[in-house]
């Protein structure tokens, strides 16, 4: 099957997809900690599965995209090199409730 916001076959598609979640975590197996950058490229990757889905799956391939963006904006703001760091930082000067936090964005994706 053709995905239609993207063009191109399924079997074309999917293997970006399943590279790109390896790679985000990839250092999991060791005792690592998810890479921020490699986390979010994962996901936007996932977002154009949703948009295929039809209009009513729509909102959550959008959904994915401003949650994607406000992670980024809190990791450009408070840099981190690990997703629990950044999280852990919000906890500990009590944001993470408040609207853009990056834990509540990562909750949701």
């Amino acid at each position: 099957p053709t995905l239609s916001c993207v063009g191109m076959s399924a079997a074309a598609f999917l293997p970006p997809v399943v590279a790109a979640w390896e790679q985000a975590g990839s250092n999991l197996a060791t005792g690592g900690a998810v890479d921020p950058e490699a986390f979010l490229v994962a996901v936007e990757k996932l977002a154009p599965i949703a948009d295929s889905l039809g209009r009513v799956f729509n909102f959550l391939g959008n959904e994915m995209a401003e949650n994607v963006e406000e992670v980024r904006t809190a990791l450009k703001n408070h840099p981190a090199d690990r997703l629990r760091d950044l999280v852990r930082r919000e906890v500990v000067e009590k944001r993470h409730k408040e609207p853009g936090a990056a834990s509540n964005a990562l909750r949701w994706l």
